[in-house]
Order: C-alpha cells, then sequence, then structure tokens
C-alpha cells in the first residue's frame, strides 16, 4: 500500500498540471460615440452561455481524458482504471495480488494504519480530480474479488463509502 500513497502524491502534482492555463485579463476597447461623444465601452469577455444554449463542457471532458490517461499510466501496476459516463467515477479494479492480500490482512487484523493512509491520499487526489473534472466526480476502487462492488468511494475530496471500516465495525 506504501507504493499507492507514493502514485498517489506524484498524482496529486501531475493533476494540478491539468487544469493549468494562462489567464490573459480581459481587455476593454473605448471608443468615442460619433454622435454623441460619449465614451463607449466594449468588453472583450465572450457573452454570458445561456442555460439552454450550454453545450457538454468539452474542457471538463477533455481535463477527463486527461486524468484517465494519467490514472491508468500511474496504477498500471496497480489494475485498470476506466472512467465510467454514468456514474461519473474514475473506477480502479485491483488486479495486484499483493494490494488484494493487504487488504485481506486489513480485514482479518483490523489494523488500519496503512488503509487510512491509502485513503487520506485518495481524499485528496479526488479533491484534485474534481478541480479539473468537475463537480460531482467520483473515484472509486472495485472490489477485487466482486468486481461489480465497490470498496471506496470518494466524492469531491469527501469520503462517501469506506467498506473496510463498514466491515471492521461490525
Amino acid at each position: 500500500m506504501k507504493k499507492i500513497l507514493l502514485m498517489g502524491a506524484t498524482f496529486l502534482f501531475g493533476l494540478g498540471l491539468v487544469g493549468c492555463s494562462m489567464i490573459v485579463p480581459p481587455q476593454e476597447t473605448k471608443d468615442t460615440d460619433a454622435v454623441t461623444g460619449d465614451k463607449v465601452v466594449e468588453s472583450l469577455n465572450p457573452p454570458e452561455k445561456t442555460h439552454e444554449s450550454q453545450a457538454p463542457d468539452l474542457k471538463e471532458e477533455a481535463a477527463k481524458n486527461s486524468i484517465l490517461k494519467v490514472l491508468q499510466q500511474g496504477y498500471a501496476d496497480l489494475g485498470t482504471v476506466v472512467y465510467d459516463a454514468e456514474q461519473n467515477a474514475f473506477i480502479i479494479t485491483p488486479t495486484d495480488e499483493a494490494f488484494i492480500q493487504d487488504v485481506e490482512y486489513v480485514l482479518s487484523t483490523g489494523q488500519t494504519e496503512e488503509w487510512d493512509q491509502m485513503v487520506d491520499a485518495f481524499v485528496e487526489l479526488s479533491a484534485e480530480i474534481s478541480a479539473s473534472a468537475g463537480e460531482g466526480t467520483s473515484l472509486a476502487i472495485a472490489n477485487p474479488v466482486k468486481t461489480d462492488n465497490v470498496i471506496l468511494v470518494i466524492s469531491d475530496g469527501v469520503l462517501v463509502y469506506d467498506a473496510v471500516k463498514e466491515e471492521l465495525s461490525k
């Protein structure tokens, strides 16, 4: 699980770069009305989108594609990573035997220190993902045994579900 913590910290930095762009302050032009002599100020800012005319946010889609590539590359040793548009979630499905054994160890012993550190790293990663991909984007870890189920869900940097903690609290 320590390897996951290091990868998470690396991605926090990497994802911070995904949303970066050079911001140019809006400029205004000032002209004089030929008839009245009054100064006319025209903003170069684009007009605000109306609710009806808003197309899907291409910037968020591009960010999600970039994030997916970064996660797939970084967590290739851990398992597979997919983006589920219906759930608006990046889902990591562990296939690494060492990770699966670590989770089984935590469940059998109740020693959650490393699990808690990993969860904290994923909470931070989720906040970075949401900042780039948009609010409501989740990060989940699928159950490696029953991949239709999840063992961890974090959305917008907030822990939503932790199956390990839930199981240990029984």
